[in-house]
């Protein structure tokens, strides 16, 4: 069955186009000889934002298995090794996640793969991309219990942000995450990337969108990109990571948002009329007049410090 510009790939088996469920009963011997140590979650007694509170989440998550649905866009995370360097390449990112053990233990929430192809270079993504992925969200949203979308780096953190604020009501985690490193490297920031994002997705009920990135899920709307060459490549500044991972998952509750009372519901309209103005010693008038001309609609101005300008013409 072939979707749009995707297609969907059902429990962990590749096939061209189609849905296709495996055999659970052959598949299920395999699960149960693996060993693979689950997550343990704890709670952080540290005082931080305060917006609001949630019962704490239970520290055992295995009492029913839970589905997540995985939305690959493109980045570095499934490309392929050619030549002397490495190329995104179709259905590639689904044959290393079936090769990987740890996603088929049932201790794994289960899990789909949607893909998109083309796939998309996140140094190219545009609002269209951010409504192609809300939409998606929106219409598998009551399928699943948790989303998790693969993609670039480069652009992750304003995806993260345009998609908090197309969603109201959202009720499931949604997590964006990605690499440094392709996954198929005996050495990648991936595998972990991507299998503490997917339990986090499967078993974790944070009602917002967030960035899982080296050993911090960070609000969305809060995070930024700091560093290019770090695998700690994203930082939320001043607001404190939702969770931190170490020798087991330690969850700050009390910088959850709220579980929602209204009906989830998708705003697909952007507007791309607006721009960043950095401050500058000896900016000249003339510029910022001329950034404010129309089409404009909007303009967010980086000052010093805590947010001085220059007081003096």
């Amino acid at each position: 069955e072939t979707k749009s510009s995707f297609h969907i790939l059902r429990h962990y088996t590749v096939h061209t186009n189609t849905i296709y469920e495996m055999e659970k009963d052959e598949k299920k011997e395999k699960i149960n000889n693996l060993d693979v140590p689950f997550m343990t979650v704890t709670h952080s007694s540290q005082p931080s934002a305060n917006v609001g509170e949630r019962p704490a989440v239970p520290s055992d998550l295995k009492p029913t298995r839970r589905r997540i649905l995985v939305i690959y866009t493109g980045g570095t995370m499934g490309m392929k090794k050619e030549g002397a360097g490495y190329k995104p390449v179709q259905k590639y990112l689904a044959e290393m996640m079936e090769l990987m053990p740890e996603l088929h233990t049932d201790r794994m929430p289960e899990w789909n793969l949607l893909e998109y192809s083309p796939l998309l270079d996140s140094a190219d993504m545009n609002e269209g991309d951010w409504v192609k992925m809300a939409s998606d969200i929106e219409y598998h949203y009551y399928e699943y219990d948790g989303f998790v979308v693969i993609h670039g780096t480069d652009t992750m953190a304003y995806t993260a942000s345009a998609l908090s604020f197309a969603f109201e009501n959202l009720g499931k985690p949604v997590v964006l995450t990605g690499s440094c490193t392709p996954i198929v490297e005996v050495v990648s920031d991936g595998r972990r990337n991507l299998i503490v994002s997917m339990m986090i997705a499967g078993y974790c009920d944070i009602p917002e969108v967030c960035v899982f990135f080296n050993s911090k899920l960070l609000r969305g709307n809060r995070t930024s990109k700091v560093d290019a060459w770090g695998l700690g490549a994203f930082s939320s500044g001043y607001f404190p990571p939702l969770a931190t991972l170490g020798l087991q998952l330690k969850l700050n509750v009390k910088a959850f948002l709220p579980q929602p009372k209204g009906r989830f519901r998708v705003h697909k309209k952007f507007d791309s009329n607006c721009a960043v103005l950095r401050m500058l010693p000896g900016l000249s008038e003339e510029i910022v007049k001329n950034v404010l001309r129309d089409p404009i609609k909007g303009l967010v101005i980086q000052l010093y410090g805590v947010g001085t300008m220059p007081q003096r013409k």
